[in-house]
Protein backbone atom coordinates (compact mmCIF):
# COMPACT_ATOMS: atom_id res chain seq x y z
CA UNK A 1 0.00 0.00 0.00
CA UNK A 2 1.13 3.81 -1.14
CA UNK A 3 1.73 6.05 1.95
CA UNK A 4 1.39 9.53 0.26
CA UNK A 5 2.12 11.40 2.98
CA UNK A 6 4.80 9.50 4.25
CA UNK A 7 6.07 9.47 0.62
CA UNK A 8 5.73 13.42 0.73
CA UNK A 9 7.28 14.09 3.77
CA UNK A 10 10.24 12.01 2.70
CA UNK A 11 10.49 14.22 -0.40
CA UNK A 12 9.94 17.51 1.05
CA UNK A 13 13.41 18.82 2.65
CA UNK A 14 15.62 18.01 -0.50
CA UNK A 15 17.22 20.56 -2.01
CA UNK A 16 15.52 19.88 -5.55
CA UNK A 17 16.82 22.37 -8.22
CA UNK A 18 16.99 21.41 -12.20
CA UNK A 19 20.63 19.29 -11.08
CA UNK A 20 21.54 18.38 -7.94
CA UNK A 21 21.83 15.76 -5.28
CA UNK A 22 18.62 16.38 -3.96
CA UNK A 23 16.97 15.65 -7.39
CA UNK A 24 19.00 12.59 -8.00
CA UNK A 25 17.84 10.84 -4.30
CA UNK A 26 14.40 12.23 -5.78
CA UNK A 27 14.18 10.46 -8.67
CA UNK A 28 15.50 7.02 -6.49
CA UNK A 29 12.87 7.39 -3.87
CA UNK A 30 10.45 7.70 -7.04
CA UNK A 31 12.12 3.86 -8.19
CA UNK A 32 11.21 2.60 -4.66
CA UNK A 33 7.93 3.59 -4.35
CA UNK A 34 6.57 2.51 -7.89
CA UNK A 35 4.95 -0.72 -7.94
CA UNK A 36 7.16 -3.54 -7.87
CA UNK A 37 4.88 -5.96 -10.24
CA UNK A 38 4.94 -4.00 -13.66
CA UNK A 39 7.69 -1.03 -12.62
CA UNK A 40 10.70 -2.60 -12.04
CA UNK A 41 11.98 -3.04 -15.62
CA UNK A 42 9.78 -0.40 -17.07
CA UNK A 43 11.49 2.57 -14.73
CA UNK A 44 14.93 3.47 -15.78
CA UNK A 45 16.75 7.38 -15.29
CA UNK A 46 17.48 9.25 -18.29
CA UNK A 47 21.24 11.33 -17.78
CA UNK A 48 21.74 13.89 -20.17
CA UNK A 49 25.07 15.70 -19.30
CA UNK A 50 25.59 19.30 -18.84
CA UNK A 51 26.56 20.80 -21.64
CA UNK A 52 24.81 19.10 -23.75
CA UNK A 53 22.58 21.17 -26.55
CA UNK A 54 18.56 20.26 -26.30
CA UNK A 55 17.57 22.36 -29.44
CA UNK A 56 17.87 25.87 -28.23
CA UNK A 57 18.73 25.23 -25.07
CA UNK A 58 22.08 24.13 -23.31
CA UNK A 59 22.00 21.00 -20.29
CA UNK A 60 22.24 22.91 -16.92
CA UNK A 61 25.56 22.63 -14.60
CA UNK A 62 24.97 20.76 -11.15
CA UNK A 63 24.11 22.75 -8.54
CA UNK A 64 26.57 22.46 -5.24
CA UNK A 65 25.57 24.27 -2.55
CA UNK A 66 28.01 22.79 0.60
CA UNK A 67 27.45 25.97 3.33
CA UNK A 68 25.21 29.54 3.49
CA UNK A 69 24.42 32.00 5.99
CA UNK A 70 24.11 35.82 6.66
CA UNK A 71 25.33 37.04 10.42
CA UNK A 72 26.37 40.67 11.96
CA UNK A 73 29.03 42.45 13.05
CA UNK A 74 29.09 40.53 16.05
CA UNK A 75 28.32 36.94 14.82
CA UNK A 76 24.84 36.45 15.37
CA UNK A 77 23.50 34.40 12.11
CA UNK A 78 20.39 36.07 10.82
CA UNK A 79 20.04 32.89 8.28
CA UNK A 80 21.58 29.07 7.43
CA UNK A 81 20.69 27.13 5.10
CA UNK A 82 20.96 24.34 8.21
CA UNK A 83 17.43 25.98 8.96
CA UNK A 84 16.41 25.73 5.29
CA UNK A 85 17.86 25.69 1.61
CA UNK A 86 15.28 28.03 0.84
CA UNK A 87 17.03 30.78 2.34
CA UNK A 88 19.65 31.18 -0.85
CA UNK A 89 17.77 31.39 -4.06
CA UNK A 90 18.82 28.36 -6.09
CA UNK A 91 21.27 28.39 -8.44
CA UNK A 92 22.76 31.66 -6.44
CA UNK A 93 26.62 32.20 -7.58
CA UNK A 94 29.41 32.19 -4.52
CA UNK A 95 30.16 34.98 -2.47
CA UNK A 96 32.26 36.10 0.62
CA UNK A 97 31.71 39.57 1.40
CA UNK A 98 31.24 42.01 3.95
CA UNK A 99 28.56 44.51 3.41
CA UNK A 100 26.67 47.60 4.24
CA UNK A 101 22.56 47.41 4.56
CA UNK A 102 22.72 49.10 1.44
CA UNK A 103 24.45 47.14 -0.52
CA UNK A 104 22.76 44.10 0.67
CA UNK A 105 19.29 45.13 0.25
CA UNK A 106 19.49 43.94 -3.41
CA UNK A 107 20.36 40.57 -2.58
CA UNK A 108 17.62 39.49 -0.11
CA UNK A 109 13.96 38.94 -1.38
CA UNK A 110 11.03 38.74 1.07
CA UNK A 111 7.21 38.12 1.08
CA UNK A 112 4.64 40.73 2.94
CA UNK A 113 2.08 38.91 2.26
CA UNK A 114 3.12 35.90 4.51
CA UNK A 115 5.50 37.99 6.65
CA UNK A 116 6.47 34.46 8.43
CA UNK A 117 7.42 32.89 5.60
CA UNK A 118 10.71 32.21 3.49
CA UNK A 119 10.03 32.78 0.08
CA UNK A 120 11.72 31.15 -3.03
CA UNK A 121 13.75 32.41 -5.68
CA UNK A 122 16.04 31.27 -8.13
CA UNK A 123 18.53 32.31 -11.11
CA UNK A 124 18.54 29.36 -13.29
CA UNK A 125 19.45 31.36 -16.26
CA UNK A 126 20.26 34.20 -15.27
CA UNK A 127 24.23 34.33 -12.64
CA UNK A 128 22.89 36.09 -9.29
CA UNK A 129 23.41 35.65 -5.63
CA UNK A 130 20.61 36.57 -3.27
CA UNK A 131 19.42 35.67 0.47
CA UNK A 132 15.38 34.29 1.20
CA UNK A 133 14.32 36.15 4.48
CA UNK A 134 11.06 36.16 6.03
CA UNK A 135 9.29 40.01 6.20
CA UNK A 136 9.48 39.82 10.19
CA UNK A 137 13.22 39.05 10.20
CA UNK A 138 13.81 41.64 7.66
CA UNK A 139 12.17 44.47 9.21
CA UNK A 140 14.19 43.72 12.37
CA UNK A 141 17.92 44.26 10.42
CA UNK A 142 19.85 47.11 11.51
CA UNK A 143 20.40 49.99 8.51
CA UNK A 144 23.71 51.06 10.29
CA UNK A 145 25.19 47.61 10.71
CA UNK A 146 27.40 45.55 8.40
CA UNK A 147 26.74 42.55 7.37
CA UNK A 148 28.88 38.91 5.82
CA UNK A 149 27.22 37.69 3.40
CA UNK A 150 28.15 33.28 2.51
CA UNK A 151 27.60 31.59 0.01
CA UNK A 152 29.60 28.43 -0.62
CA UNK A 153 28.35 26.76 -4.04
CA UNK A 154 29.71 25.21 -7.04
CA UNK A 155 28.60 24.80 -10.82
CA UNK A 156 30.07 21.47 -11.98
CA UNK A 157 29.65 18.90 -14.67
CA UNK A 158 26.99 16.60 -13.96
CA UNK A 159 23.69 15.60 -15.68
CA UNK A 160 20.40 16.05 -15.89
CA UNK A 161 18.21 13.37 -14.82
CA UNK A 162 14.76 12.49 -15.98
CA UNK A 163 13.13 9.37 -14.66
CA UNK A 164 11.39 7.28 -17.51
CA UNK A 165 8.31 4.88 -16.59
CA UNK A 166 6.97 3.56 -19.86
CA UNK A 167 4.06 0.68 -19.40
CA UNK A 168 3.39 -1.02 -23.20
CA UNK A 169 0.17 -1.69 -23.96
CA UNK A 170 -1.86 -3.82 -26.61
CA UNK A 171 -1.85 -0.24 -28.80
CA UNK A 172 1.38 1.42 -29.60
CA UNK A 173 -0.44 4.69 -29.10
CA UNK A 174 0.54 6.35 -25.97
CA UNK A 175 -0.84 8.46 -23.14
CA UNK A 176 1.89 10.90 -22.15
CA UNK A 177 1.76 11.99 -18.36
CA UNK A 178 4.47 14.74 -16.55
CA UNK A 179 4.94 15.89 -13.54
CA UNK A 180 7.83 17.86 -11.50
CA UNK A 181 10.22 16.67 -9.08
CA UNK A 182 11.42 20.06 -8.38
CA UNK A 183 11.36 23.03 -6.25
CA UNK A 184 13.21 22.73 -2.54
CA UNK A 185 11.35 22.31 0.88
CA UNK A 186 7.86 22.98 -0.85
CA UNK A 187 5.18 19.88 -1.57
CA UNK A 188 2.34 21.34 -3.56
CA UNK A 189 4.38 22.69 -5.76
CA UNK A 190 5.35 20.19 -7.10
CA UNK A 191 5.59 16.84 -5.53
CA UNK A 192 1.57 16.46 -4.95
CA UNK A 193 1.90 15.81 -8.81
CA UNK A 194 4.21 12.89 -8.38
CA UNK A 195 2.55 11.66 -5.35
CA UNK A 196 -1.06 11.34 -7.31
CA UNK A 197 1.06 9.86 -10.41
CA UNK A 198 2.11 7.06 -8.10
CA UNK A 199 -0.54 6.18 -6.14
CA UNK A 200 -2.92 6.17 -9.49
CA UNK A 201 -0.11 3.88 -10.53
CA UNK A 202 -1.03 1.26 -7.55
CA UNK A 203 -4.23 1.10 -8.46
CA UNK A 204 -3.67 0.72 -12.58
CA UNK A 205 -4.33 -3.07 -13.58
CA UNK A 206 -1.60 -3.21 -16.71
CA UNK A 207 -3.26 -6.21 -17.73
CA UNK A 208 -6.07 -4.54 -19.27
CA UNK A 209 -3.88 -2.06 -20.41
CA UNK A 210 -4.93 -1.21 -24.24
CA UNK A 211 -3.31 2.30 -25.07
CA UNK A 212 0.89 2.00 -23.76
CA UNK A 213 1.76 4.67 -20.87
CA UNK A 214 4.37 6.90 -20.63
CA UNK A 215 4.94 8.85 -17.57
CA UNK A 216 7.90 11.28 -16.91
CA UNK A 217 9.36 12.48 -13.38
CA UNK A 218 11.81 15.65 -14.04
CA UNK A 219 12.87 19.30 -13.43
CA UNK A 220 10.42 21.76 -14.63
CA UNK A 221 10.44 22.61 -18.55
CA UNK A 222 13.92 21.86 -18.96
CA UNK A 223 13.66 18.30 -18.25
CA UNK A 224 10.72 18.02 -21.16
CA UNK A 225 13.51 19.97 -23.39
CA UNK A 226 15.97 17.63 -22.55
CA UNK A 227 14.57 14.37 -22.99
CA UNK A 228 12.37 15.07 -26.19
CA UNK A 229 15.58 16.84 -27.71
CA UNK A 230 17.85 13.43 -26.97
CA UNK A 231 15.30 11.03 -27.19
CA UNK A 232 14.02 12.44 -31.03
CA UNK A 233 11.86 8.94 -31.04
CA UNK A 234 10.08 9.12 -27.62
CA UNK A 235 7.48 11.46 -29.20
CA UNK A 236 6.88 9.38 -32.37
CA UNK A 237 3.51 7.19 -30.45
CA UNK A 238 2.23 9.55 -28.07
CA UNK A 239 -1.17 10.85 -28.63
CA UNK A 240 -2.18 12.82 -26.31
CA UNK A 241 -0.73 14.82 -22.72
CA UNK A 242 -1.90 15.31 -19.01
CA UNK A 243 0.75 17.71 -16.84
CA UNK A 244 0.00 17.48 -13.41
CA UNK A 245 0.63 19.31 -9.99
CA UNK A 246 -0.75 21.79 -7.74
CA UNK A 247 -3.02 18.76 -6.18
CA UNK A 248 -3.58 18.99 -2.15
CA UNK A 249 -4.47 22.62 -1.68
CA UNK A 250 -7.84 23.98 -0.74
CA UNK A 251 -9.71 24.68 -4.44
CA UNK A 252 -11.48 22.93 -6.99
CA UNK A 253 -9.66 21.06 -9.68
CA UNK A 254 -8.69 23.09 -12.53
CA UNK A 255 -8.84 21.97 -16.20
CA UNK A 256 -6.25 24.01 -19.20
CA UNK A 257 -6.83 23.00 -21.86
CA UNK A 258 -4.40 22.44 -24.43
CA UNK A 259 -3.06 24.75 -27.22
CA UNK A 260 -5.57 23.71 -29.97
CA UNK A 261 -8.64 23.52 -27.06
CA UNK A 262 -10.41 21.18 -28.41
CA UNK A 263 -8.97 17.82 -28.86
CA UNK A 264 -9.92 14.11 -27.87
CA UNK A 265 -7.66 14.63 -24.30
CA UNK A 266 -9.72 18.49 -23.34
CA UNK A 267 -13.02 16.07 -24.42
CA UNK A 268 -12.10 13.29 -22.22
CA UNK A 269 -10.54 15.12 -19.37
CA UNK A 270 -13.34 17.58 -19.23
CA UNK A 271 -16.18 14.57 -19.54
CA UNK A 272 -14.52 12.99 -16.72
CA UNK A 273 -14.83 16.13 -14.33
CA UNK A 274 -17.91 16.72 -15.32
CA UNK A 275 -19.30 12.64 -14.48
CA UNK A 276 -17.03 12.55 -11.43
CA UNK A 277 -19.64 15.37 -10.31
CA UNK A 278 -17.01 17.55 -8.17
CA UNK A 279 -16.89 21.71 -9.08
CA UNK A 280 -14.53 22.48 -11.42
CA UNK A 281 -13.08 25.17 -13.02
CA UNK A 282 -11.76 25.12 -16.81
CA UNK A 283 -9.28 28.22 -18.17
CA UNK A 284 -7.44 28.33 -22.61
CA UNK A 285 -3.73 27.25 -23.02
CA UNK A 286 -1.46 29.53 -20.69
CA UNK A 287 -4.53 30.97 -18.48
CA UNK A 288 -3.86 28.66 -15.40
CA UNK A 289 -0.76 27.07 -15.82
CA UNK A 290 2.79 27.09 -17.39
CA UNK A 291 5.18 24.45 -17.56
CA UNK A 292 5.79 21.43 -19.30
CA UNK A 293 2.81 21.37 -21.33
CA UNK A 294 4.32 24.75 -23.09
CA UNK A 295 7.32 22.20 -24.32
CA UNK A 296 4.43 19.19 -25.12
CA UNK A 297 1.87 21.57 -27.07
CA UNK A 298 4.78 23.40 -28.53
CA UNK A 299 6.93 23.67 -32.23
CA UNK A 300 8.15 20.18 -33.39
CA UNK A 301 6.23 17.82 -30.66
CA UNK A 302 2.34 19.34 -31.28
CA UNK A 303 1.25 16.87 -28.61
CA UNK A 304 -2.20 18.15 -27.47
CA UNK A 305 -1.48 18.10 -23.52
CA UNK A 306 -3.76 19.37 -20.69
CA UNK A 307 -2.88 20.15 -17.10
CA UNK A 308 -4.82 19.05 -13.91
CA UNK A 309 -4.33 21.12 -11.00
CA UNK A 310 -5.40 23.57 -8.23
CA UNK A 311 -3.73 26.66 -9.26
CA UNK A 312 -5.81 30.20 -9.62
CA UNK A 313 -3.71 31.43 -12.07
CA UNK A 314 0.51 31.77 -13.43
CA UNK A 315 1.83 33.73 -10.77
CA UNK A 316 -0.88 33.34 -8.06
CA UNK A 317 -1.52 29.87 -8.14
CA UNK A 318 -2.13 29.55 -4.15
CA UNK A 319 -1.78 31.12 -1.17
CA UNK A 320 1.43 29.93 -0.05
CA UNK A 321 2.67 29.42 -3.92
CA UNK A 322 6.92 29.52 -4.10
CA UNK A 323 7.38 30.24 -0.01
CA UNK A 324 8.24 27.61 2.94
CA UNK A 325 4.23 27.95 3.95
CA UNK A 326 3.70 25.10 0.93
CA UNK A 327 4.51 22.56 3.34
CA UNK A 328 2.83 19.10 4.16
CA UNK A 329 0.25 21.00 6.67
CA UNK A 330 -1.56 22.59 4.12
CA UNK A 331 -2.61 19.61 2.03
CA UNK A 332 -5.58 17.77 2.29
CA UNK A 333 -5.46 13.93 1.55
CA UNK A 334 -8.94 13.87 0.20
CA UNK A 335 -7.88 16.63 -2.27
CA UNK A 336 -4.82 14.24 -3.43
CA UNK A 337 -7.02 11.03 -3.48
CA UNK A 338 -9.59 13.10 -5.85
CA UNK A 339 -7.42 13.75 -8.15
CA UNK A 340 -6.27 10.49 -8.20
CA UNK A 341 -9.87 9.23 -9.17
CA UNK A 342 -9.71 12.27 -12.18
CA UNK A 343 -6.65 10.53 -13.42
CA UNK A 344 -7.83 7.10 -13.43
CA UNK A 345 -11.15 8.09 -15.19
CA UNK A 346 -9.33 10.01 -18.20
CA UNK A 347 -7.31 6.73 -18.57
CA UNK A 348 -9.85 4.18 -18.02
CA UNK A 349 -11.97 6.01 -20.99
CA UNK A 350 -8.87 5.67 -23.33
CA UNK A 351 -7.95 2.79 -22.54
CA UNK A 352 -11.39 1.38 -22.82
CA UNK A 353 -12.26 3.50 -26.02
CA UNK A 354 -12.33 2.07 -29.87
CA UNK A 355 -13.20 3.66 -33.12
CA UNK A 356 -16.21 1.65 -34.56
CA UNK A 357 -16.39 0.44 -38.42
CA UNK A 358 -19.99 -0.62 -39.35
CA UNK A 359 -20.46 -3.89 -41.51
CA UNK A 360 -24.02 -3.17 -42.42
CA UNK A 361 -26.18 -1.43 -44.59
CA UNK A 362 -29.34 0.22 -43.59
CA UNK A 363 -30.79 -0.06 -40.68
CA UNK A 364 -30.18 -2.88 -38.10
CA UNK A 365 -33.18 -5.28 -37.68
CA UNK A 366 -32.70 -5.23 -33.79
CA UNK A 367 -35.39 -8.04 -33.07
CA UNK A 368 -33.75 -9.76 -35.77
CA UNK A 369 -30.43 -9.71 -33.97
CA UNK A 370 -31.83 -9.63 -30.94
CA UNK A 371 -30.77 -6.47 -29.67
CA UNK A 372 -34.54 -4.77 -29.94
CA UNK A 373 -33.51 -3.96 -26.24
CA UNK A 374 -29.81 -2.90 -26.63
CA UNK A 375 -30.66 0.77 -24.95
CA UNK A 376 -31.81 -1.04 -21.45
CA UNK A 377 -33.06 1.22 -19.28
CA UNK A 378 -31.58 4.56 -21.16
CA UNK A 379 -34.37 7.18 -21.80
CA UNK A 380 -35.00 7.69 -25.54
CA UNK A 381 -32.75 4.86 -25.88
CA UNK A 382 -34.62 4.16 -29.79
CA UNK A 383 -34.17 7.25 -30.59
CA UNK A 384 -30.37 7.56 -29.36
CA UNK A 385 -29.14 3.73 -30.70
CA UNK A 386 -31.02 4.78 -34.29
CA UNK A 387 -28.50 8.09 -34.27
CA UNK A 388 -25.57 5.82 -32.80
CA UNK A 389 -26.26 3.75 -36.05
CA UNK A 390 -25.42 7.07 -38.51
CA UNK A 391 -21.85 7.56 -36.66
CA UNK A 392 -20.39 4.04 -37.00
CA UNK A 393 -18.27 5.05 -40.54
CA UNK A 394 -14.90 4.67 -38.97
CA UNK A 395 -14.17 8.90 -38.40
CA UNK A 396 -15.38 8.67 -34.23
CA UNK A 397 -14.32 7.20 -31.66
CA UNK A 398 -17.00 5.49 -28.93
CA UNK A 399 -16.62 8.56 -26.78
CA UNK A 400 -16.47 11.16 -29.87
CA UNK A 401 -20.40 9.87 -30.82
CA UNK A 402 -20.85 10.12 -26.92
CA UNK A 403 -19.57 13.75 -26.57
CA UNK A 404 -21.37 14.49 -29.89
CA UNK A 405 -25.08 13.19 -28.88
CA UNK A 406 -24.69 14.24 -25.75
CA UNK A 407 -24.47 10.91 -23.92
CA UNK A 408 -22.63 8.83 -21.24
CA UNK A 409 -19.51 7.20 -22.83
CA UNK A 410 -20.61 4.30 -20.91
CA UNK A 411 -24.46 3.84 -22.41
CA UNK A 412 -23.27 4.50 -25.99
CA UNK A 413 -20.03 2.01 -25.13
CA UNK A 414 -22.20 -0.77 -24.38
CA UNK A 415 -24.60 -0.24 -27.29
CA UNK A 416 -21.82 -0.59 -29.42
CA UNK A 417 -20.08 -3.90 -27.80
CA UNK A 418 -23.49 -4.96 -28.52
CA UNK A 419 -23.55 -4.43 -31.97
CA UNK A 420 -19.64 -5.52 -32.02
CA UNK A 421 -20.44 -8.72 -30.35
CA UNK A 422 -23.35 -9.58 -33.41
CA UNK A 423 -20.20 -8.82 -35.76
CA UNK A 424 -21.99 -5.68 -37.11
CA UNK A 425 -19.19 -3.57 -36.12
CA UNK A 426 -15.46 -3.72 -36.68
CA UNK A 427 -13.42 -2.42 -33.66
CA UNK A 428 -9.93 -0.40 -34.12
CA UNK A 429 -7.90 0.64 -31.57
CA UNK A 430 -7.29 4.37 -31.11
Amino acid sequence: MFDQMKFIREIYPLNRTLVSEGTDLTLEKIGEALPKDFCVNAYRIIEIPSGTRCWTWTAPKKYVLRNAYLEDSAGKRILDIRDSFLHVASYSQPVDAWLTYDQLLPHLHYSSKRPAAIPWKFYYYSPNWAFCIPYNIFRSLNPSETFHAVIQSEFVDGSLKVGELYIKGRSPSELLIITNICHPCQVNDSITGVSVVIDMLHALNVQDLNTSLRVLFLPETIGSICYFATQPNASDNIRWGIFTEMLGNQDTLALQYSFEGSTYIDRVSEYVLTVQGKPFRTGAFRQIVGNDELVTNGPGLHIPTVSLSRSKATGDSFPEYHTSDDNPDILIEEYLHEARAVLQGIIGIINSDYIPHRRFKGPIFLTGHGLWNVWGDLPEGKEHTDRIMYLLEGELSVFDIAWKLGLRFEDVKRIVDEFAAKDLVECSPL
